[in-house]
């Protein structure tokens, strides 16, 4: 993987739910995560029955960041995705403005996640 200068890495994932895509995002974020590159996890919402941690020898917990406390509904998804773009763009704003304007890598981890490629720079993702 190619890290740009910020050494900030962000893996959005739809939620934390049990499924081996999760499970080996979360074990690639603790992989990466060192004092020379800060890992988080986004998660669009937050499951009843989240992944359990990891308590895995010198493996580090990865912050996770919500945007929404509420469980996924197929029902609304489509209401909630156009509010997580709005709260997408800012916490990578406000991400941008915390590093001091060093740009995050982000990696889209699943089909859902992949409307956010629009709000995230070709040079990020």
């Amino acid at each position: 993987m190619h890290m740009n200068s910020s050494n900030i890495v962000v893996f959005v994932l739809p939620s934390l739910r049990t499924s081996g895509g999760v499970i080996e995002t979360v074990r690639l974020a603790q992989d990466l995560m060192s004092p020379d590159i800060d890992v988080r996890i986004l998660s669009l919402w937050k499951h009843p029955q989240p992944l359990q941690k990891f308590d895995a020898p010198g493996k580090h917990d990865v912050p996770i960041i919500y945007l929404s406390k509420l469980p996924p509904r197929k029902s609304r998804a489509i209401f909630d995705l156009i509010f997580f773009m709005l709260k997408y763009r800012n916490y990578l704003n406000s991400l941008l403005r915390e590093s001091h304007n060093k740009t995050p890598t982000v990696i889209l981890t699943h089909y859902s996640t992949l409307l956010f490629a629009f709000f995230t720079p070709a040079s990020q993702r």
